[in-house]
């Protein structure tokens, strides 16, 4: 044990403050994110109040700070208009307003954190080693996808009175795994995440070492197990991951493979298109991975197109641009007018224009594309990372970053508490990466 804590304090060397009792706390919080959200909440709370008492500083003077202060403040000011102004909507019945409040938590709760966590990130080798605790807490994870998959092992499990729930749901026909999660689409999401820390702890000077092949090990686990999730989104991040972890120099070998994938792919599922050959693809790739492709997955009645739910968004959100219309209440308006079933905009910028209008949208917006566009820069083009092998670890988590972003383009997993814990613990990181002195 002592041992543990002087490797810790090895990497935490540089941390001011002496609050190494905070960053303990801090790294077991993302321990146990994956696996147990409650106390890992617990754990985050208690890094947040000890930095809080430690530091004592003016946190507003942070030009980051203050976008998301002002972004908080219209949220609220948008949640209270919404409120004072209840109107029924036709055909809706037993909805409040005031319900729409609870939708607050999604939000101001990680502001703060995001402004008080940065200071447990501030280096890269605090990053490196927060990186290394989001690895170790998912290895719980991969063994309980392949013990689903391959053992059956279905839930839910519970733990302290129900507090921890391992869902495990059993895998029906045409889906992915899930593992804990709730559903696959969460699974492949987190293990996107993860991917670019699993390929950063790759190192390439050493390559037959016993380090370096648990660390492959582990990259080809959640290559796999992100494969069997079915999850389209997750596999978009897989591939994209290579060229942005790796650089301008995979593009020489990317782009020839992905062009021959998108034919191979073209020829198995598109209807009337030499039907030998369609016959013969389809018989040695694998039907789990071309039926995801195939033109019949999106022509289901119950199933609703992404562009479609989208539009009806816009639509709405035309009508009322400047305060929203309260959360909650888009799927209750799209099931009276399109009869189909959606949880929500599956786009979440989409989401906060329904929710609270377009100006606190455009202001998160604006606050993550100039976020990754200046670390991008910093981390690419920046005096500090020339020969640096800091730069490894930055750039995978400007990847990890960036692709959890990316996802919610087309999704908004956001919703689930691990995922975003860890969208503001990556944003924090991209803070820190812009703050960290040569």
């Amino acid at each position: 044990m002592f041992k543990k804590i002087q490797i810790l304090d090895k990497y935490s060397e540089h941390f001011i403050d002496n609050n190494r009792l905070g960053l303990y706390f801090f790294l077991a919080g993302i321990f146990f994110l994956p696996t147990a959200f409650v106390i890992s909440a617990l754990l985050f709370l208690i890094s947040i109040i000890i930095s809080f008492y430690i530091k004592k500083e003016n946190y507003l003077k942070d030009g980051w700070n203050k976008t998301l202060f002002l972004t908080g403040t219209l949220i609220i000011f948008s949640a209270i208009f919404n409120i004072s102004n209840d109107q029924t909507i036709q055909g809706i019945d037993n909805f409040k307003y005031s319900q729409s409040l609870l939708d607050l938590a999604n939000w101001l709760p990680f502001f703060l954190f995001f402004i008080t966590c940065d200071d447990y990130l501030k280096t890269s080798k605090l990053r490196k080693l927060s990186s290394f605790f989001f690895l170790a807490g998912t290895i719980p994870v991969l063994v309980t996808a392949f013990g689903q998959y391959f053992f059956n092992w279905n839930g839910p499990f519970e733990f302290l009175n129900g507090l921890i729930v391992w869902y495990q749901r059993p895998i029906n026909e045409g889906e992915g795994v899930t593992g804990l999660f709730n559903n696959s689409n969460y699974l492949g999401c987190w293990l996107s995440i993860i991917l670019p820390f699993s390929i950063s702890s790759i190192n390439k000077k050493n390559k037959y070492s016993l380090k370096n092949i648990g660390a492959l090990s582990i990259l080809l686990t959640i290559t796999t197990a992100i494969i069997m999730t079915k999850s389209r989104s997750a596999w978009g991040a897989l591939i994209l991951s290579i060229p942005l972890i790796i650089g301008r120099s995979s593009l020489i070998w990317f782009i020839p493979i992905m062009l021959i994938i998108t034919i191979v792919i073209s020829f198995t599922v598109i209807p009337n298109i030499y039907p030998d050959l369609q016959l013969f693809m389809q018989s040695i790739i694998p039907k789990e991975f071309w039926e995801e492709f195939s033109p019949k997955q999106f022509d289901v009645p119950t199933r609703e197109l992404r562009i479609n739910i989208w539009l009806f968004a816009l639509k709405l959100i035309k009508l009322k641009p400047f305060f929203g219309y309260g959360a909650g209440l888009f799927p209750l308006i799209y099931v009276i007018y399109n009869k189909n079933s959606v949880g929500h905009t599956h786009n979440i910028f989409l989401e906060l224009a329904f929710n609270y209008g377009l100006p606190v949208s455009i202001i998160f917006l604006s606050f993550l594309s100039i976020i990754h566009y200046k670390s991008y820069r910093k981390i690419n083009h920046g005096e500090r990372y020339k020969n640096n092998e800091s730069k490894t670890i930055d750039k995978a988590w400007w990847t990890s970053s960036f692709i959890l972003c990316g996802t919610q383009l087309v999704d908004v997993q956001y919703y689930d508490g691990k995922i975003s814990i860890a969208f503001w613990i990556l944003l924090a990181g991209l803070k820190s990466i812009l703050n960290e002195k040569k």
